[in-house]
């Protein structure tokens, strides 16, 4: 019998559909943000139930990423990389591994990056492969990406000590272009999908950013008043939605002006796991419109958040492992009809929306 198992839920019933996150296109969503914001309304929440599971790896999930056509996970522990079918869970093949702690999946072109290395996978074959010579510019961090440019695939890896982000053409690993970055943290940054800018937040609160297609610094950014616990970026490059204890921000990036600020509990929404509300966005959806947040700090409980209708849609229930840095390993799916989360030692829940 294999040890990789999918435990069967029954299904709940999610009015979130493939539809609903197709609505938002990936790229050119800022605009919606920037016409203006619809008044803030709560209706009553429901909640979903975890419906998919994944067990079997030997030690707790610290990365995990979907297939462009969404029909496979792949998640990374210390010890082992599994790859699953999904939405059914089924485990359908593992690979040894040691010390990796973050991965970007290629399936296009057969390879899949782990973080803290310039090497990488051949899906095919298994074979590992070095891109050290076309790369060696500095000290790789966790941070690599894959972006379409019209119709190019590009990758972008970012460097610390000097900040760097080398971007290289996906088909034929061609570098295209290295620009510095002062002052860039890999392990904090964000950087959107059309590969035009990078934004981070730093330990003493501030929002930096920088525009790669100008070569040019992004206008600071300040306004959570006990620091920033996570950022992202629109997928062209326009907005930032930033979360701390003092509730959600939304950020113009060209100008660096805050322009909507939410709070939970100040907007009188009462909240059934606790006195107050997290706003640390723990994954955000690939075309900007919905995020995952914690119910509570520190919260084994979840919900999801439309950044666009200003409202939550459903909380998400499940035993989702926590640290002290936050959640662990999630993610949303390519195409947004479902989300994963690890639940830990080596165990993993998953929510499909379909």
């Amino acid at each position: 019998m294999n040890k990789y198992k999918s435990l069967s839920h029954p299904k709940s019933t999610l009015q979130v559909t493939r539809r609903h996150f197709a609505k938002a296109a990936a790229t050119g969503i800022a605009a919606v943000y920037l016409k203006g914001f619809p008044a803030f309304a709560q209706e009553e929440i429901k909640t979903l139930q975890a419906n998919v599971s994944f067990r079997g790896q030997k030690s707790s999930i610290m990365d995990m990423a979907f297939s462009q056509d969404d029909k496979t996970l792949y998640s990374l522990s210390q010890t082992d990389l599994a790859i699953w079918d999904w939405p059914s869970g089924n485990f359908k093949s593992a690979v040894n591994v040691s010390n990796k702690y973050d991965m970007l999946v290629d399936e296009e072109n057969d390879r899949l990056f782990f973080g803290d290395t310039l090497e990488h996978y051949k899906l095919s074959s298994g074979q590992m492969v070095s891109n050290g010579e076309v790369l060696n510019v500095g000290y790789l961090r966790d941070a690599h990406k894959l972006h379409k440019v019209g119709k190019v695939n590009v990758y972008s890896f970012q460097f610390g000590s000097p900040g760097k982000i080398v971007l290289v053409r996906a088909k034929d690993m061609k570098p295209l272009a290295t620009i510095d970055v002062p002052g860039l943290d890999p392990e904090r940054s964000r950087i959107s999908a059309n590969s035009h800018r990078v934004v981070w937040f730093t330990l003493d609160g501030a929002i930096e950013g920088f525009d790669i297609k100008a070569g040019k610094p992004l206008p600071s950014m300040f306004g959570h008043r006990e620091g920033v616990e996570s950022l992202h970026i629109s997928p062209d490059g326009l907005i930032a939605v930033s979360g701390g204890n003092d509730g959600l921000a939304y950020w113009d990036l060209s100008t660096g002006t805050e322009i909507r600020r939410i709070n939970l509990l100040e907007a009188g929404i009462k909240n059934p796991y606790g006195n107050n509300w997290s706003h640390r966005l723990h994954a955000v959806s690939a075309n900007f419109r919905y995020a995952v947040l914690g119910t509570v700090p520190d919260s084994t409980d979840l919900l999801i958040f439309d950044l666009e209708k200003l409202k939550i849609v459903r909380f998400l229930s499940g035993a989702i492992e926590i640290s002290n840095n936050g959640m662990g390993a999630c993610a949303f799916s390519t195409r947004g009809a479902g989300f994963v989360a690890s639940a830990g030692g080596g165990f993993l829940y998953g929510w499909s929306f379909v």
